[in-house]
């Protein structure tokens, strides 16, 4: 498992490299998938309102992580990996960063929603504990409750 990478919180100017990382992660679904948003737009205003963390590897961006914390839990509204980096653990730290970040916070709930045709996706997040909770057309909700 390559873990020659590094994440830290983004800043506006990475707005234009999180964009093309999410862009370049989501091109094999958005090909297929006719009902999926457009996963690259807002970058800006999702690094002024949301915690946005970035993986770098080689000066590049190669992934994207975005948060929400709500009152009682903690939102998972993206996680991205370029497809250069695509099977060698990045996904898997990302979401492990995301649930410390929860911790440190005080949520000990996660939740996020997917869509149902990324099968992928879904298998990863129960292999790492990960519950669903609602299916509502494609979207597939589920939840993880983190240690107290």
């Amino acid at each position: 498992m390559d873990q020659n990478w590094n994440i830290r919180r983004a800043a506006p100017e990475d707005a234009e490299g999180m964009a093309q990382c999410l862009d370049a992660a989501y091109a094999h679904y958005t090909e297929t998938l006719d009902d999926l948003p457009n996963m690259s737009e807002g970058c800006v205003e999702e690094i002024e309102q949301k915690q946005v963390w970035l993986a770098f590897y080689d000066n590049g961006i190669v992934g994207v992580l975005v948060l929400d914390p709500k009152e009682t839990f903690m939102q998972l509204v993206n996680v991205a990996v370029h497809p250069d980096l695509k099977g060698r653990g990045l996904g898997k730290a990302l979401i492990s960063f995301a649930e410390t970040r929860a911790e440190v916070q005080h949520l000990s709930q996660m939740r996020l929603s997917t869509h149902a045709s990324m099968l992928n996706n879904i298998h990863l997040y129960q292999h790492l504990g990960w519950r669903q909770t609602r299916s509502h057309g494609t979207v597939i909700s589920m939840e993880k409750l983190l240690s107290p």
